[in-house]
């Protein structure tokens, strides 16, 4: 039958997320495609799908929510099953070891993981018939060389060793030989004069190796048997382009399968990209199409005999005998280049240094009112070195306050260097934080014998300085344990601006700026001690995958004593593509004799990213009791020194159920939107949540928000929320600058 482009489609992304679908694996029956995909959105994972319709069945790997794998070697291997079509191995790294996971294919569940020693990665497994042992391509130090591993008893036997890459297995329907691409068979090692990949055989049994019966000009990769191991499937690209061919075996008779313009490839030029089902013949390959990877069954494998090789001759220009080019010479000598031997070698030991890596969008304000003019601005700025083992990250922020006037306590400075460069993470962080809160008030009065307007402006201002060190360990790549140990210093001001204007004239005569301490400041030392755990997947605007909790106890003494209790959990769910459920609880509270210091500003759940429509902004004189400021039930209630608070949303891109499925998970606008419902309660020592007996309600809130990314820099959010237990009040608006929790 002539060479034929590809047929049915089994996979692509033109009906889903994914655009890259690669390394297809037949079962030996024909009834089931394993590929790799980034159809999960997030990562390449391994999928099984129907191979008569393309429908997924499994997905057996989450490489992005579950920490346990960290990757499946996407690039240069695929999956392999066994002769009964019943298990599939992938090639793994498993807690940070070289690993073979086996999979049961009909439940999707992992039936075994047998971890590789030896070898610093491992690719491309094959089964052996029986289903007793694992043919892999094995890579240490650089070099690559083909092992067998005994599936029952994890022992690890070695094939070949030596310089010569050992890529492909693929064990032959009668495990008598093993078929293999290798350069052995064109490379001289001895001047490095590395050629292109041909096909051998190994056999198992004593190690022998042969060349195949015939080859191809250019490279020959992937060989897949067909049944009965009378022929065997190969890539090549004799004429530059790689399409599958057919070896007749034993005569070695070679015919070319597909005739693909674009080529038979995975993402690189010895990536897999073919597959046999070997009881049916069937085949299945992987081409780049469009801007994506699809995989398509190729209908009639047997191929044609192959093309005449045409012979290329350049053309001459005069004059019609060119001398020989010096380029063309030193191009000739494989040496050329390599250093000369020496004695020894003296070896460097890398220093990163810190240099600067981004800087922060600076920022600038400049206000005035009748209390004066004030100006304000901020930057930061990330170092770090060249491999990333040391960071620095640093901010400041500058407040002249309205009096026009520079105060180091209304300057606010922070910064954290990190070094990772071992196992054990350690850092310091430090720096001043004001924070300030305030009112205004005015009236007439008597000031020096002389009637007066008199504006008064009142600025409370709480300073925290702090440096602390930090250490941490991560056991994999989603969680860690943290130790932190510091000191704080905190002080309490009152500043008061008075201004007084003449109600004969108008002039101001008083003009009177009053600071004083409200109370003695604190000095504190602080521990910590924190579990850490994070597999999300953050979005344009918010985590769409994954799972996330810190747990955190945190003691305080000196001054006072307490200890902060920290349990933060949060879960995404994605039912569908791009739709999420994100799921937060959330507890926090000051434990101890000094955990309700006056001193100290009281929790506060109505801020925009815990119960929404609860804002202190948006209280109002008739929440509160007739004449007072103080007896504010509907403020008290939200205020404590424990506080735990569940949020649910749903979400999703804001442009995705009007466009359908688009390249990109957002489209052209960054944003999403999506429905909430809060809840939160807090209380103080010897007090107790209704829900658990005692006489503090919660509140609830529910409504919709918009979140969009502002290119990059921040994430603006868009409430709007009805409070349930303010009665009488409708829909609430808020507006900040926060993405999703």
């Amino acid at each position: 039958m002539p060479p034929t482009e590809v047929g049915q489609p089994l996979v692509t992304g033109k009906r889903t997320a994914g655009e890259l679908n690669i390394a297809p694996a037949l079962s030996p029956d024909g009834r089931y495609l394993a590929f790799l995909s980034e159809r999960s959105i997030f990562s390449i994972d391994l999928f099984i799908a129907d191979a008569a319709t393309g429908k997924v069945l499994h997905k057996l790997t989450s490489t992005a929510t579950d920490p346990h794998y960290s990757s499946i070697q996407f690039i240069y291997s695929a999956g392999a099953w066994d002769a009964e079509s019943r298990r599939i191995a992938i090639a793994t790294v498993a807690s940070g070891r070289p690993a073979l996971a086996v999979f049961d294919a009909n439940s999707g569940d992992r039936q075994q993981e047998i971890e590789i020693n030896g070898v610093d990665e491992v690719l491309n497994p094959t089964w052996s018939p029986d289903g007793r042992a694992i043919c892999f391509t094995g890579m240490s130090r650089g070099l690559t060389d083909l092992f067998v591993v005994d599936v029952a008893s994890g022992a690890v036997r070695q094939l070949t060793r030596d310089a010569y890459s050992d890529l492909q297995p693929a064990w032959s329907p009668d495990g008598q030989r093993i078929a293999f691409a290798t350069d052995r068979f064109s490379s001289t090692l001895s001047t490095l004069a590395i050629g292109p990949y041909r096909i051998g055989f190994i056999d198992p049994a004593n190690g022998t190796i042969t060349q195949a019966p015939a080859f191809t000009d250019g490279k020959n990769i992937n060989p897949q048997w067909g049944p009965d191991g009378r022929s065997l499937y190969f890539i090549a690209d004799r004429d530059g382009i790689p399409n599958v061919h057919r070896m007749g075996l034993p005569d070695g008779n070679i015919t070319i399968v597909t005739a693909v313009g674009t080529g038979i490839s995975g993402i690189t030029g010895t990536s897999p990209a073919m597959s046999v089902a070997t009881r049916t013949g069937t085949v299945a390959v992987s081409v780049y199409d469009d801007g994506r990877y699809d995989i398509y069954s190729v209908p009639g494998a047997g191929g044609e005999p192959l093309p005449p090789r045409r012979e290329q001759t350049a053309g001459a220009l005069p004059p019609l005998e060119n001398r020989r080019s010096e380029v063309e010479g030193v191009l000739e000598n494989a040496r050329m280049g390599l250093p000369e031997p020496q004695p020894s070698y003296e070896s460097t030991e890398y220093r990163g240094r810190l240099r600067l890596e981004a800087l922060g969008q600076p920022t600038v304000a400049f206000g005035a009112s009748r209390f004066g003019a004030a100006v304000g601005g901020g930057i930061s700025a990330y170092f770090s070195d060249l491999l990333g083992n040391q960071t620095l990250s640093t901010a400041v922020q500058l407040d002249t306050g309205v009096s026009n006037n520079f105060n180091v306590k209304n300057t606010s400075v922070q910064a954290a260097y990190m070094n990772q460069t071992h196992r054990w993470n350690w850092g310091v962080v430090g720096g001043q934080v004001p924070y300030l809160s305030g009112g205004f008030q005015e009236g007439i009065a008597d000031v020096a014998g002389e009637p007066a307007l008199v504006q008064q402006s009142v600025l409370y201002r709480q300073t925290e300085r702090s440096v602390s060190g930090i250490v941490a360990y991560p056991f994999n790549r989603s969680q860690r344990v943290e130790f932190q140990a510091g000191a704080t210093q905190m002080s309490f001001d009152q500043i008061v601006q008075t201004q007084a204007y003449s109600l004969n004239n108008g002039a101001l005569f008083l003009d009177d700026t009053n600071e004083t301490s409200l109370a003695d400041p604190l000095a504190l030392g602080t521990a910590a001690a924190a579990l850490v755990f994070d597999t999300s997947n953050f979005g344009a605007t918010s985590p769409v995958a994954g799972q996330r909790y810190r747990l955190e106890v945190a003691p305080t003494f000196g001054s006072i004593d307490y200890t902060n209790v920290l349990a933060d959990y949060r879960r995404y769910f994605a039912p569908v593509p791009f739709y999420t459920l994100a799921a937060r609880v959330m507890h926090y509270g000051r434990y101890g004799s000094g955990g309700e210091d006056p001193r100290l500003f009281p929790l506060f759940i109505g801020y925009p990213n815990l119960v929404r429509g609860y804002d202190v902004n948006s209280l109002e004189s008739g929440d509160c009791a007739p004449g007072s400021s103080i007896d504010c039930l509907a403020f008290n209630q939200l205020t404590g020194s424990r506080m735990l608070v569940a949020n649910l949303e749903f979400r999703f891109p804001l442009l995705r159920p009007f466009t359908g499925v688009s390249r990109g998970m957002y489209g052209p606008l960054p944003a999403e939107v999506g429905a909430f419902v809060d809840a939160g309660v807090a209380w103080n020592q010897g007090e107790r949540p209704s829900f658990l007996g005692g006489h503090r309600d919660g509140v609830a809130s529910t409504g919709v928000l918009l979140r969009l990314n502002l290119f990059g820099f921040a994430v603006a959010q868009f409430d709007v929320a009805r409070p349930l237990q303010r009665a009488g009040r409708g829909w609430e608006f808020q507006f900040n600058f926060s993405p999703g929790f």
